[in-house]
């Protein structure tokens, strides 16, 4: 069996979903360096004492021969982080979002062009298995004609979350509620109807001791005659309480929640199915909002490099979502609705400190 040496580029929060989902696929990939900024977070790290550790990029680069480099760093940071590694590694994995803005993003899709790599986005709940079988269920016209599709994010983010790095209370690096932590539903909101007529949002900031919005609401207008809604805030208090999605057509209804977007709540079709009898086997209830796609993620890849299965967030993929959230806050700061293809986007993500 083929096995792909990878090495991880931030040992931010999220990168334990990455190291543990590389340990449990040890057959198949080898995890051997990572690289981090921060010197008290390196010397801290003790994974694998095999693991070569850096605190430059470069050198990182000089001493290694990688198939794969996963980018975990602020999300600002990632079209910096992207060009460079696309001159080492043909491979490169990077989490969301790809890049913060529209303009971001188009650079990305530019430079993997230009040195001819390979961006693989990490959409993880793409991979739940309850919004895999929604998925199915679209693409096979069981809803009928969709009118309605909504997606509910409703976390907790305090103080010393933000607190924690400088990077999270910025538009430029952060990007708030929508640009952060809604950016995954978002994606599936758009995966799921398509292609955007216009878009009318408002926003506030609840608590104040960060500058990017903790609140957003939006009325997307798709150009299949879908309305989508999106409902996202982090100041929800005291803890997490969902992140959802609802799927509404002249034929069926389905909803999908937990906290992690995994589990089915409501599952109904005018015309059954014998597998909808056992639709709730699919149904997973996470105690966080991250749950296990990372695993399903890295299997996916894998099988992608082997040329056994395309994967579907490529950096063009990627980017619809990228603009949506940028036209949502664009919309938001002119406080009026604005086309999907008109040249409004926000004056603020990826941009303002």
């Amino acid at each position: 069996m083929k096995k792909f040496n990878i090495g991880i580029i931030g040992l931010g929060r999220i990168s334990s979903k990455h190291i543990l989902s590389l340990k449990s696929l040890s057959s198949k990939f080898n995890l051997v360096s990572v690289c981090e900024i921060n010197k008290k977070i390196l010397k801290n790290f003790k994974f694998n004492k095999n693991i070569k550790k850096y605190s430059k990029i470069s050198d990182m680069f000089k001493e290694q021969k990688l198939d794969i480099v996963s980018i975990l760093t602020p999300s600002g940071m990632h079209l910096d982080h992207i060009k460079y590694t696309s001159l080492y590694c043909k491979n490169i994995v990077v989490e969301k979002p790809m890049a913060m803005n529209h303009a971001q993003s188009k650079q990305v899709i530019k430079i993997i062009k230009n040195n001819k790599n390979n961006l693989f986005v990490v959409k993880q709940n793409r991979f739940n298995l309850a919004i895999v079988k929604l998925k199915e269920a679209i693409d096979k016209k069981r809803f009928g004609k969709i009118f309605l599709g909504t997606v509910r994010l409703r976390w907790s983010r305090n103080k010393d979350y933000y607190n924690m790095d400088k990077w999270r209370k910025t538009w430029k690096y952060d990007g708030g509620v929508l640009g952060n932590q809604a950016s995954h539903h978002v994606d599936l909101l758009q995966w799921f109807l398509g292609k955007i007529n216009k878009v009318y949002s408002k926003s506030k900031r609840v608590f104040k001791f960060k500058k990017t919005d903790d609140t957003v609401l939006s009325i997307i207008d798709f150009k299949s005659g879908a309305l989508g809604l999106v409902e996202a805030t982090v100041a929800t208090r005291p803890k997490d309480v969902e992140g959802s999605i609802s799927i509404l057509g002249t034929k069926g209804t389905v909803e999908i929640g937990g906290y992690a977007v995994s589990k089915i709540k409501v599952w109904n079709f005018v015309n059954k199915i014998k597998s909808d009898k056992n639709i709730h086997k699919y149904s997973r209830l996470y105690k966080n909002v991250y749950g296990t796609g990372h695993k399903q993620f890295y299997e996916n890849l894998y099988l992608s490099l082997l040329k056994r299965k395309s994967f579907s967030v490529n950096a063009l993929e990627a980017s619809k979502s990228v603009k949506l959230v940028d036209k949502i806050i664009a919309a938001s700061e002119l406080n009026k609705e604005i086309y999907f293809n008109d040249k409004n986007y926000s004056k603020r993500i990826g941009i303002k400190n």
